[in-house]
């Protein structure tokens, strides 16, 4: 689903009045369920990785404080998620190694793309919590939607957790809202 296709439109027309509709509580469930199908839209095996990575990092997270050697595995383990999904792929006989292993179809480079963008923001997350900058995430839900925002996929930017977080908690939708992010789309297609 590339943002200027019909089938994004389409998304985004059924997605926004669904969350402008929905009580506050339900609306970061239907985000991650709107992320997750995005991201498994491309391939199921991507969707599994990020979900898998998320769960990891969340519970790393909340057991990071003051412990280096877990923080260093956390950072390590994102590190080789970015290294394995953009330069390996599966065979009959095991994995091969390629700096061209990632197929130039939009679907695979985007996918690629996301998941980088994905483990970036999971390091991002532990730096910030072993450093004491921010308190462990209490929501898994929320830790999901922080690390698989859809509209963050093809564009980023990583972003750091201390500016994703206050957005989820405080999600008040208003019509100057919804108008600045109509205009901010339209600017970026």
């Amino acid at each position: 689903m590339i943002f200027n296709s019909a089938l994004f439109l389409l998304f985004i027309v059924l997605l926004v009045p669904a969350n402008c509709l929905l009580p506050k509580q339900f609306r970061v469930a239907l985000l991650v369920l709107a992320s997750a199908a995005f991201i498994g839209y491309y391939n199921i095996e991507s969707l599994i990785a990020v979900l898998v990575f998320s769960a990891f990092n969340f519970y790393i997270g909340k057991r990071i404080s003051g412990n280096r050697a877990l923080y260093i595995a956390g950072v390590l383990i994102n590190t080789y998620a970015i290294i394995m999904f953009n330069y390996f792929h599966a065979t009959r006989n095991g994995f091969d190694f390629s700096y061209t292993a990632i197929s130039f179809n939009i679907g695979s480079f985007i996918i690629a793309l996301g998941l980088s963008y994905y483990s970036l923001q999971n390091i991002a997350y532990l730096t910030e919590v072993y450093h004491k900058r921010l308190q462990p995430q209490n929501s898994l839900e929320h830790y999901v939607l922080y690390a698989a925002f859809f509209p963050k996929v093809i564009s980023g930017p990583v972003m750091l957790p201390d500016e994703f977080f206050p957005q989820i908690n405080n999600n008040v939708i208003t019509k100057a809202k919804l108008i600045s992010g109509l205009n901010r789309f339209l600017f970026g297609l």
